[in-house]
């Protein structure tokens, strides 16, 4: 004798129910509480730009710091560039001498015309050579390097450093130079430009004349 059969329809072995996916429904929502939405958006949105802020803000003080034990010191060295690069902004790597030790300092340049080669002043802790900072307003040359000077005009210039542009056998260059403050820069002047003989790319504007 066979089984009857049960009677509505059975489900079958292995089929999953369906999910209900909770999802938001704006149109279900009141105009109060999409307001209430909002707000909280609003406020973790806040919350973690001023995250970013403080972070940023503790940075900056104790680089400023590091700045200023180095510039107490009162002792600087002579620094080479010896290559450079683009990530996050330009920078170089200089290598300097401290009591006959070799250090190197990857730090921001002012732009990315800064040349393989240039030098600039490195400002040290006397405690510890290697915390450094590099000084871009205070390019320089060797006194055995041959140096030779033409005119120059500032092409472009902003809160922090100049673009100039200058002339050498027939070439056009265009160069960047970090200033101090207080300086006076007259855009319609013209200026003494001093450069490498041989490698023109590097020079020195003498905004400071």
């Amino acid at each position: 004798m066979s089984n009857k059969k049960k009677s509505g329809t059975r489900k079958k072995q292995g089929e999953k129910k369906p999910v209900e996916e909770n999802v938001l429904d704006l149109s279900k929502m009141t105009f109060r509480e999409k307001l209430k939405n909002i707000f909280y958006f609003l406020c973790i949105l806040a919350g973690l730009f001023l995250v970013i802020y403080f972070i940023a803000m503790g940075a900056l003080a104790r680089k400023n710091e590091e700045i200023k034990k180095i510039e107490e010191s009162n002792t600087s060295t002579t620094g080479t560039v010896i290559s450079t690069g683009n990530m996050k902004g330009s920078y170089a790597v200089l290598e300097y001498v401290v009591d006959g030790k070799t250090y190197t300092k990857k730090q921001g340049s002012p732009s990315d015309h800064v040349q393989p080669g240039a030098h600039y002043m490195v400002l040290y802790d006397k405690g510890d050579p290697r915390e450094c900072w590099v000084d871009y307003t205070s390019p320089l040359f060797l006194p055995d390097e041959q140096v030779e000077a033409t005119e120059g005009e500032i092409i472009r210039k902003d809160s922090k450093k100049i673009g100039f542009a200058y002339t050498v056998k027939g070439e056009r260059y265009e160069q960047f130079q970090r200033y101090k403050e207080g300086i006076n820069i007259d855009k319609d002047k013209t200026y003494t430009v001093e450069y490498l003989a041989g490698k023109p790319k590097i020079s020195i504007i003498r905004i400071d004349q």
